[in-house]
């Protein structure tokens, strides 16, 4: 009875002290490829295949990176609500530096941003396509 009672403590702490933390993104959490960005003002399409650029989403943050030296470790907040993805707070990490928060939005027009804050509607959202759409821009994703 004894040796029951100290197992049966013993579960009770490791289940009290654990925290079991899931995102809930969804669909969306996960690691997306970019493959296209179309420029919904002059019909431009960009292969952005060939400069290896991904967003990865998890937990509330997104990471998007390129082969481009300055569009490389960024990381932001985002936000779902419905079919829209907001995304703010975005930071630059440079090594031996530190987190550098963004202030220039033109240096984010690669990743289709017109602003700081930027909001996206999601057209479509599935376990192997995303797309993003604001006022400029049309972005395409496939899931890695």
């Amino acid at each position: 009875m004894k040796r029951l009672l100290i197992i049966l403590i013993g579960v009770c702490a490791v289940l009290t002290s654990c925290d079991l933390h899931t995102s809930d993104g969804g669909d969306l959490d996960g690691f997306w490829q970019a493959t296209f960005r179309e420029n919904l003002l002059t019909g431009e399409v960009v292969d952005m295949r060939d400069y290896y650029a991904a967003w990865g989403f998890n937990g509330g943050l997104v990471q998007m990176n390129s082969s481009l030296p300055d569009l490389n470790n960024l990381i932001g907040k985002y936000t779902r609500t419905d079919n829209h993805l907001h995304i703010d707070h975005l930071y630059r990490f440079v090594h031996g530096v530190g987190d550098m928060e963004i202030e220039d939005v033109s240096s984010l027009d690669f990743f289709g941003f017109n602003q700081l804050e930027e909001t996206f509607e999601i057209l479509e959202l599935n376990k192997n396509t995303l797309r993003l759409k604001n006022e400029r821009v049309v972005l395409n994703f496939r899931r890695y």
